[in-house]
């Protein structure tokens, strides 16, 4: 499917979840400890600088995405970004959805249940809760097993505390990460794709 096709489905998508939708009062299921401090790379990547917490519910279930952690936050197709953005609002449920998908901690189907209800605690309307929702679960199989093979290539998503600062402004992460896994940093635990 070209970028096009995507962009279009989505735009139906975002229509269909537009004219069925209500906004809804209920309080946020989850909730975050404080906003992502993160890093950018020269690209649409990410480096998180310290732990960041969702906590599920109030029964103390949570997710702690690990410092050095490496996202490119809402994946937005093109053309949708005149909608969403890749920041914002988003950004701290991409960023605990790309763990999800990366570490397989959960089913997809979980996972992106809990980007629904994260996006909600962002403060994030139904209708895109909704939209984004929808979309990661129609196109979200792609990453899904992308983490798959990239953690077979053994690419690290998880850069260790000592090189988190050996980058500037210009520097790309599939470069930086190439140049991990020339030190010997890898991903090599498949096991999450065995499952």
């Amino acid at each position: 499917m070209n970028n096009k096709s995507i962009y279009i489905l989505w735009t139906i998508i975002l229509i269909i979840t537009g004219c069925a939708a209500k906004e809804t009062r209920e309080p946020a299921i989850g909730h975050f400890d404080r906003t992502p401090i993160l890093t950018p790379f020269y690209d649409k990547y990410w480096l998180l600088l310290e732990d960041f917490t969702y906590y599920l519910n109030s029964s103390g279930d949570k997710i702690t995405v690990p410092a050095g952690f490496v996202s490119d936050l809402a994946s937005v197709p093109d053309g949708a970004n005149a909608i969403f953005d890749q920041f914002g609002r988003y950004a701290s449920a991409a960023l605990i959805h790309d763990y999800l998908y990366w570490e397989k901690i959960y089913s997809k189907s979980k996972s992106d249940k809990i980007i629904k209800d994260a996006l909600k605690a962002t403060g994030v309307g139904y209708t895109a809760r909704n939209s984004i929702k929808w979309g990661v679960k129609l196109f979200g199989d792609k990453s899904w097993k992308k983490n798959c093979s990239d953690r077979r290539k053994g690419y690290p998503r998880l850069v260790p505390v000592q090189y988190r600062r050996q980058f500037n402004v210009s520097t790309k992460w599939t470069k930086y990460r190439a140049d991990l896994i020339n030190k010997g940093i890898t991903s090599n635990n498949i096991s999450q794709c065995e499952k």
